[in-house]
């Protein structure tokens, strides 16, 4: 065996390996937030992004949508935001990444009990772009109408997503508030950005 003090100095953060011949070798500095994590035999560890950021808000009031008319739900209250990507204070429809990477992102609405007409979520990208919709009409036997949206998509840090909604009941309709699902909106960093 070799003592501490048989080794030579190296770099602070580095770890010692061995490569595929079996000479001594180093794994480069990682960051505070990665993982090491193993690329096979022959091939030395190297650290990689860990868990990435998450977030999910949600409104703890009804919010009033007219009739025939697209509109941003608001987000007043966070479960969590691991990474500063919701504001309570301002611009509260929207998550916006902090971090580049490929996000699972998902949204739940629902409506008070209305048979008349359709029911449509959608989430949109940097305010010009939907990437997910879901459209369905109320029955009688299903009274309220709840959604979930959800997709994966890449975002660059600073990109935002908001979740709208519409509906057709030829009024006012409320987007109401049920437990801890509805309205909720979340998003979570699954991959590192595929450039």
């Amino acid at each position: 065996s070799v003592g501490i003090s048989a080794l030579a100095d190296g770099t602070d953060g580095e770890l010692i390996t061995w490569d595929a011949s079996g000479a001594a070798a180093t794994v480069g500095v990682g960051t505070a937030t990665n993982v090491l994590t193993s690329n096979g035999a022959g091939a030395a560890p190297t650290f990689q992004p860990g868990p990435g950021p998450a977030v999910r808000v949600y409104n703890d009031a009804n919010q009033s949508i007219a009739n025939a008319t697209t509109t941003d739900l608001t987000f007043n209250s966070e479960r969590f935001d691991t990474d500063s990507m919701h504001s309570t204070a301002s611009n509260t429809e929207r998550l916006t990444a902090t971090t580049a990477g490929i996000y699972v992102i998902f949204a739940n609405a629902g409506f008070a009990s209305n048979t008349t007409g359709y029911r449509e979520i959608n989430i949109k990208y940097n305010g010009s772009t939907y990437i997910c919709r879901v459209k369905k009409t109320p029955t009688a036997a299903i009274g309220e109408a709840d959604f979930t949206a959800s997709c994966l998509y890449e975002l660059a840090a600073t990109d935002y997503v908001t979740v709208n909604v519409y509906q057709t009941s030829g009024g006012a309709l409320n987007s109401v508030t049920t437990g801890n699902f509805i309205p909720e909106f979340g998003m979570a960093w699954v991959a590192p950005a595929s450039s």
